[in-house]
């Protein structure tokens, strides 16, 4: 019953995996074929160990509203569907390790974080003080993360050890890119998250941690708001608080370009 309920949560047009499997459709082949696939999940998760075609993972090339491009992963089924069940584990530790300035968990709205964002200006103004708002973006921030250093964090923060182990398998594993009909050749050695798992949001907001820790510890007058890599800084008062707000921008960004990141020279304000 637990696989078939996560399977009926894949909308029945999510997109087929590199070997043209979507987990929506694992369960339509009859009670004893879904055994079987119950019995094939328990030897996974016992073992830690996937079938040769859900390492492979297929990343379709899209276009963006702002003109420029990015991928998304198509992952194998049976792993996505794998994700899916024990997405109530990683909900949880989302819950019990994530920042306070985190804006991306289960039950947060980013509309509602903006609106009252807009509110404090808004009075900020009213009372005749200054309020500004610095947006941050990181350009291509999945192919920014390093899978070493996300695993370190990961283990050293009692996550899923199985969950984690499997990711490790696919996301090192052989990778194609997709655009249109044109299929390129295998690409081995990778380095970087995929995005596109069910893992990877909570993946990329370790990477995010001690900076975003460390900007609201050392300036606690500034609010800090996170959204995966969307990061907001929202200074108001007397003139006076734009030099901690500036202390805090410079803070920021030194701590990501020292991990290697960049910032959207299109998004970032």
């Amino acid at each position: 019953d637990e696989v078939r309920v996560a399977a009926r949560t894949f909308p029945r047009r999510t997109e087929t995996s590199c070997y043209g499997v979507s987990p929506a459709t694992l369960c339509d082949h009859g009670e004893e074929a879904t055994q079987a696939l119950c019995d094939l999940f328990n030897l996974v998760l016992r073992r830690i160990v996937l079938p040769v075609q859900d390492i492979l993972v297929l990343l379709a090339i899209l276009g963006t509203l702002t003109g420029g491009e990015r991928t998304i992963g198509l992952l194998g089924a049976l792993y996505t569907l794998a994700v899916r069940i024990r997405r109530p584990d990683v909900h949880e530790r989302d819950a019990t390790q994530a920042g306070h300035w985190d804006r991306a968990l289960k039950n947060s709205s980013a509309l509602r974080a903006a609106v009252k964002r807009a509110l404090l200006c808004e009075v900020a103004t009213l009372n005749g003080n200054d309020a500004v708002v610095l947006l941050w973006d990181c350009k291509h921030y999945y192919d920014s993360l390093r899978l070493d250093g996300v695993f370190r964090f990961a283990a050293a923060t009692d996550y899923k050890c199985d969950l984690l182990a499997l990711g490790v398998l696919v996301h090192a594993g052989p990778r194609l890119f997709r655009a249109g009909d044109f299929v390129s050749q295998w690409v081995l050695e990778c380095e970087s998250v995929v995005a596109g798992d069910g893992q990877a949001v909570t993946w990329s907001r370790m990477k995010l941690y001690t900076a975003l820790e460390r900007q609201c510890t050392g300036h606690p007058s500034i609010l800090t708001e996170s959204f995966v890599d969307d990061v907001v800084q929202l200074g108001r008062g007397p003139g006076r608080f734009r030099r901690e707000l500036t202390r805090a921008a410079l803070g920021y960004w030194k701590a990501m370009t020292d991990e290697g990141l960049e910032f959207s020279d299109k998004s970032a304000i």
